[in-house]
């Protein structure tokens, strides 16, 4: 299974992936040109900032409702 399918498939499980997320479970280092791959196939995906420890990265999701 490519990155791309097992982004999409954790995105439509209801899983929020962020770039930690995206490397420790799939091998990914470039979570966001693999999310730009999937906007330009059509997936409704968004982008949401999270704050840790005073550090800022995004958490991408999908609505469930728009992946089925």
């Amino acid at each position: 299974m490519s990155q791309n399918e097992s982004i999409l498939q954790a995105l439509k499980g209801g899983q929020a992936v962020t770039q930690l997320d995206a490397y420790a479970k799939f091998g990914c280092t470039r979570l966001a040109a693999r999310i730009a791959d999937l906007l330009a196939c059509g997936h409704s995906i968004s982008m949401s900032w999270v704050v840790s420890d005073g550090k800022r990265f995004g958490s991408y999701s999908i609505n469930v409702k728009d992946a089925a």
